[in-house]
């Protein structure tokens, strides 16, 4: 499967017509139904339903649409970051966070290991806990800041604070003449989750505080995005539960009570792969360990 057939079989796939798809590709028709059937045929399903009526994606299709056209950007990328490699005298190192970490400890952080380190350069991947474990294992990702414990074979993971969790909401939630409200007024009121993919764990102590209060949040939201769950918040669509210092960094007009009477608290660590031998990375990791013994 190479990245010319992924190109061809994107452009049918957008246009669904084949002869627009070529003129977009400026070739003619028969060399890009050949590449398809080639593909096709490599692959072992049909990837279109081709009818009198007209062209459209199989299950198949559909599935390897979104797929190509990741792999099509993360191509273009690496073209972009390898025509500049020559011209930077520093190193890359690739980091994985979480999303409340960039409203939090990431900027300052980031800050001072630029400040210090000043011939590396960083690319970014806003993904979850698992996937960051994925991405170290297959060598995608060098770095991983995630709030919640990890234990995953080849990676090493550091714990480096414990942190509070706060209740926010606008006050355009509240009924009228509710002043500062406690969980147990809050348990018939939509609740803001977030989804597996974007913080599992911090979801499952929201979830067991919210019972020992003696209640089920009201889900009404699921938020792929922890940016996605304070917006939704900040509109008084919903109240969560986030860690404090994520949001205390946050721009948006939110009230907030800290839980800081209760045991549940949420890890902020970081992970890397146990047989990293860049020195590099290894030199980071130092100094982000001394970054947060100080904190």
């Amino acid at each position: 499967m190479e990245l010319r057939q992924l190109e061809y079989f994107l452009s049918v796939a957008e246009e669904l017509h084949f002869g627009r798809a070529a003129e977009r590709l400026h070739i003619t028709q028969p060399p890009l139904s050949r590449q398809i059937m080639e593909l096709e045929a490599e692959l072992g399903v049909r990837l279109f339903d081709r009818t009198s009526r007209g062209v459209r994606l199989t299950p198949s299709g559909e599935y390897l649409k979104k797929e190509a056209a990741w792999l099509l950007q993360r191509s273009e990328t690496i073209k972009e970051r390898i025509a500049l490699i020559d011209e930077e005298s520093g190193h890359r190192v690739r980091i994985g966070f979480v999303g409340s970490a960039i409203y939090s400890f990431l900027p300052e952080l980031i800050g001072e290991l630029k400040r210090n380190k000043s011939d590396l350069w960083f690319e970014f991947f806003e993904i979850g806990t698992d996937e960051q474990a994925k991405a170290l294992v297959a060598g995608k990702i060098d770095i991983g800041f995630m709030r919640s414990w990890l234990h995953e074979s080849g990676i090493r993971f550091a714990p480096l604070a414990d942190e509070t969790l706060s209740v926010v909401y606008a006050d355009s939630l509240l009924v009228e003449g509710m002043s500062e409200p406690g969980l147990g007024n809050l348990a018939h009121l939509p609740f803001i989750a977030y989804s597996r993919t974007c913080a599992p764990v911090l979801q499952e102590v929201a979830d067991r505080i919210c019972a020992r209060a003696g209640f089920n949040p009201r889900k009404v939201f699921i938020a792929d995005q922890y940016d996605s769950v304070l917006r939704l918040v900040g509109a008084g669509l919903g109240w969560a539960i986030v860690p404090t210092l994520a949001y205390r960094n946050s721009s948006l007009e939110i009230r907030s009570i800290e839980l800081s009477d209760l045991p549940e608290r949420i890890v902020i660590g970081f992970a890397s792969r146990e047989d990293e031998a860049d020195p590099y990375v290894l030199d980071l990791i130092e100094r982000i360990e001394r970054f947060f013994s100080r904190k």
